[in-house]
């Protein structure tokens, strides 16, 4: 520190040496002032050629200027005059040298360039540092060779640094590139100074005293002065230039963006902010890829990218994502910014919304294209198309136009409508069609006859006004003949189908729907009329002997017998398929008079008719139903009474039935059961009743008969007379059976499980649950989850069942019965036609007698004698016989003289649920060990 304030103290003037510094400094910013704008300029062009002058004066004169500065405050306490030739020499030599280093920069490339631009110019700042102390007048300068060498190679580096940061054209690399170059002048200045020594060599030839070169400073810097004013006016008027530019480009209408070399964006308008929704901020660091719509344009995308990252100038349309979710189309426009040396230094990217510009584009090529389809469609479509002017004719006709009225366009050119088409008069309504047209109406629709009565037009013109042709009507007429006759036809057929949608196509005889239309006019007149439904009882042998052909003639003629009997004000009609519906207007308050009219309607429809086969006579039965009052009568609900008198004709087998309330209730109460049984079935209502058998001579249990019995709650228990009927006719036969079956073998298991002998269970077996494939193995089934065999159980077959063929499913399922190890009992046994057939054929251990035979055996000899021959005839085919229905001791000392081994009955036991039945059994044990 002492070395260096001796420095500035004894060898400088402070003062000076703080110029110095300055105008170095100042040196340094005006000369890369000068390099920035020069890079701005366009190669070549005259103010490019000005920039790199300015460049070279500042450089040269102002480092000369900034090292005469520190020379004056060199030995201030010395008298020291400087030669004017020395003094031109050092500033020619510095501006030289700043000439040759800036076209070594411009001409060479910068790994040779750079450094031999830094050697030229330290060389000219050393030689003008040289030159200026070689210049004292009377003074000889000696220096030291050390530190000169070493503030030369500082100053060559320098300088190349310099020239290095300069060649990149940047702001921060220009700021660099002028410390560079004022730390390389003050480098070389101040360590060539600290080893100068100087030594008085006499009076010299005189020469500029130290405040003449002062003053020589002074104006340069008055110079120095006026240029950086000069440059400060014109950087602001730069500035103001930018400003306005920058806010012409922020407001902007369209998008700008500015990307760096790698496509981050660096700064965005205003009107990107708009388009996007994104913020500016947010944007920049971005790749504008992102905003982009995704899907097949991303191949478009990295081509456009990949193009502008190569200098190249593209533009295209892409389809933009806004940061609501909502699209738009933007035409990207991308221009590169090169700097100095020919490198992109930024992209500029400018985005405007075409969104409306493609839809409206889109839509006008689409009216065109839409508009030369229709052309083409009108010109080949089949319809009848032409334009004409009023008072000017026809000026455009399409195909099938001129195919229909014999011309050429030229013909038909001029000629009005009707005149090519033939329309003697258009009618009335013809005319004020086209009136209303042309008053303004727009379209009118109408129908016309054309070329004389032999086509028939649909019609239909608009009025068209445009600015340019005038008014024109097009019209447009199609081809309705076909539709006009098919129209007729269909008039007709509508008449004929009227006839036959109330008439039976078979017989001809009023069908099911013209009966209930008639029973409603008979109604609504409010009086009283006679329904008789009959129905014909044997028509299916009539249908199987005649053939249908000859059985609905049959129909016919029955029903004309009747429609002549009864009278012209009767319908007779035909209600189903065997039965005719006859409704009778008459009121008749007689229940004798209706039921004489249905006897009536038996006994002509039982007369002989002929058939081409021969004679035919029918059988029927009919259901009378009387109206009194018909206001409240409801053809539905009178045909169903009707056919429910008829069903009860049929069960009773009488000729006739006038519908009753009774009826009504009867039906109702066998609806009731059926829909109760239903649920019975579904709730499992149905439970066995035990009745057991035992034989006659030593009193041992044979078996339990399983019974069903319904249980419709803890005190009432029904018998199978109140459901059985119902549960064939619906089907719920198999059900329950087999829910008895499931009990019954649960109580045998239990029973066994207490201790008791019961030898086995017998259960009934109905045809319809005979018949199921699967009926043997299930029966097979439910015994071996019970540990039990088959010879635990003996199916009764009723006897009253028609097996006539051997390949019959219950003939089978029999025989399968008997091989599986089952007993097979007939039951009834004595009340069906073919017993003695199915004993011979069918493999039958037991027979039951039916208590119709026991009950009268103690007062009918004739049904002994049967009995007796029952019995003889099982022994000799060694088939066990039950006798059921033994009620009283008498039955059972007769059964015993007769020989019957084995009984059930009252007088045995009742039917009893499983626990009153292991009741009895337990007493039963009981009074035998008593005896025993």
């Amino acid at each position: 520190m002492p070395l260096l304030s001796d420095f500035f103290t004894r060898v400088h003037d402070p003062a000076q040496v703080l110029l110095a510094l300055i105008a170095l400094g100042v040196t340094a910013a005006t000369t890369f002032y000068c390099v920035a704008h020069t890079i701005e300029q366009e190669p070549g062009a005259r103010t490019n050629r000005l920039w790199h002058a300015g460049t070279v004066l500042c450089a040269g004169l102002g480092s000369w200027g900034a090292l005469f500065t520190a020379v004056i405050g060199y030995r201030p306490e010395l008298a020291l005059h400087f030669l004017p030739g020395y003094v031109i020499a050092s500033a020619v030599s510095l501006t030289c040298a700043m000439t040759v280093s800036l076209l070594l920069v411009l001409m060479l490339p910068p790994r040779w360039g750079t450094p031999l631009s830094g050697l030229v110019s330290a060389t000219g700042i050393w030689a003008a540092h040289y030159l200026g102390f070689a210049g004292l007048s009377g003074w000889e300068a000696e220096f030291g060779w050390a530190t000169s060498l070493t503030g030369y190679l500082s100053a060559c580096l320098c300088c190349a640094l310099s020239g290095h940061f300069a060649r990149r054209g940047r702001a921060a690399d220009l700021i660099r590139a002028g410390l560079c170059f004022w730390l390389g002048v003050m480098l070389l200045h101040f360590l060539s100074t600290s080893g100068i020594g100087l030594s008085f060599a006499g009076y010299g030839p005189g020469g500029y005293s130290r405040a003449e070169m002062a003053r020589v400073q002074y104006f340069e810097a008055l110079a120095f002065a006026v240029l950086i004013c000069w440059l400060g006016v014109m950087q602001f008027r730069r500035m103001v230039r930018l400003r306005r530019l920058e806010l012409a480009v922020r407001f902007a209408g369209d998008g700008v963006i500015m990307l760096d070399t790698q496509r981050r964006i660096l700064w965005a308008n205003a009107a990107v902010e708009r388009l996007t929704g994104y913020d500016s901020a947010e944007l920049q660091g971005k790749r504008p890829e992102h905003m982009f719509s995704g899907g097949r344009g991303a191949e478009r995308r990295g081509a456009f990218s990949a193009a502008s990252m190569r200098g190249e100038a593209v533009e295209e349309v892409f389809g933009l994502r806004r940061r609501d979710g909502s699209h738009l189309w933007c035409a990207v426009s991308s221009r590169p910014v090169f700097d100095a040396h020919g490198r992109i230094e930024l992209l500029v990217e400018t985005l405007r919304d075409v969104t409306a510009e493609l839809e409206a584009s889109r839509s006008l090529a689409q009216s065109r294209m839409i508009g030369r389809r229709l052309t083409r469609v009108a010109m080949h479509a089949s319809d009848l198309v032409c334009m004409s002017r009023p008072g000017q004719g026809v000026f455009w006709a399409n195909t099938a136009f001129l195919a229909r009225v014999n011309r050429s366009m030229d013909e038909a050119r001029g000629q009005e409508i009707d005149t090519l088409l033939d329309i003697p008069d258009a009618g009335e309504e013809a005319r004020s069609a086209r009136a209303a047209t042309m008053i303004g109406e727009r379209r009118v629709s109408y129908e016309t006859e054309a070329c004389s009565g032999t086509l028939w037009l649909s019609r239909t013109d608009m009025l068209h006004e445009d600015e340019d042709d005038g008014t024109c009507i097009v019209s447009i007429s199609r081809d309705i003949t076909r539709e006009k006759m098919r129209e007729r036809a269909l008039r007709e057929a509508n008449r004929q189908m009227a006839r036959q949608a109330r008439h039976d196509l078979q017989s001809g005889l009023p069908n099911w729907r013209r009966v209930t239309e008639f029973i409603s006019e008979c109604a609504d007149d409010g009086g009283g009329f006679t329904l008789i439904l009959l129905g014909l009882d044997d028509f299916r042998q009539v249908v199987d002997t005649f053939g249908h052909v000859a059985s609905h003639n049959v129909l016919r003629q029955a029903g004309e017998r009747l429609a002549e009997e009864f009278g012209p004000l009767c319908l007779v009609g035909r209600s189903g398929g065997d039965e005719l519906a006859i409704v009778l207007p008459e009121a008749t308050s007689e229940r004798e008079l209706a039921l004489a009219q249905g006897i009536c309607a038996i006994e002509v429809v039982q007369r002989s008719i002929p058939t081409s086969a021969g004679a035919c006579r029918l059988r029927a039965s009919a259901g009378v139903r009387l109206v009194e009052d018909g206001r409240s009568a409801v053809p539905g609900a009178l045909v169903k009474d009707a056919a429910l008198a008829l069903s009860e004709a049929r069960r009773q087998r009488e000729q006739a039935v006038v519908y009753c309330d009774e009826l009504a209730r009867r039906q109702a109460s066998r609806t009731r059961v059926g829909a109760e049984l239903v649920s019975a079935v579904e709730r499992q209502a149905f439970e066995p009743f035990f009745q057991p058998q035992v034989t006659l001579e030593e009193g041992a249990l044979v078996g339990f008969e399983c019974l069903a019995r319904w249980r419709v709650d803890e005190k009432t228990v029904r018998g199978p007379d109140s459901f059985l009927d119902f549960a064939e006719r619906g089907g719920l036969m198999s059900e329950i059976e087999r829910s008895i079956l499931v009990k019954a073998l649960d109580g045998l298991q239990d029973w066994r499980s207490a201790g008791f002998a019961v030898p086995r269970l017998s259960v009934n077996a109905s045809v319809s649950h005979l018949r199921q494939p699967n009926f043997v193995n299930h029966l097979k089934w439910e015994l071996d989850r019970r540990d039990l065999v088959p010879a635990d159980l003996a199916v009764e077959v009723l006897e009253t069942t028609l097996i006539t063929e051997d390949d019959d499913p219950a003939a089978r399922n029999i025989a399968r019965l008997h091989e599986a190890g089952f007993i097979v009992e007939l039951d009834d046994f004595g009340t069906g036609h073919a017993a003695l057939a199915n004993l011979s054929r069918l493999r039958i251990h037991s027979v039951k007698l039916d208590r119709s035979l026991v009950s009268p055996l103690a007062h009918d000899a004739r049904m002994t004698a049967i009995v007796r021959a029952i019995l003889a005839l099982a022994r000799e085919l060694g088939i066990t016989v039950i006798a059921e229905g033994a009620e009283t001791p008498a039955d059972l000392a007769r059964l015993r003289e007769l020989g019957c081994r084995v009984v059930q009955g009252y007088a045995i036991a009742r039917p009893m649920p499983a626990d009153a039945a292991r009741a009895w059994l337990s007493e039963r044990e009981s009074a035998l060990r008593r005896i025993g």
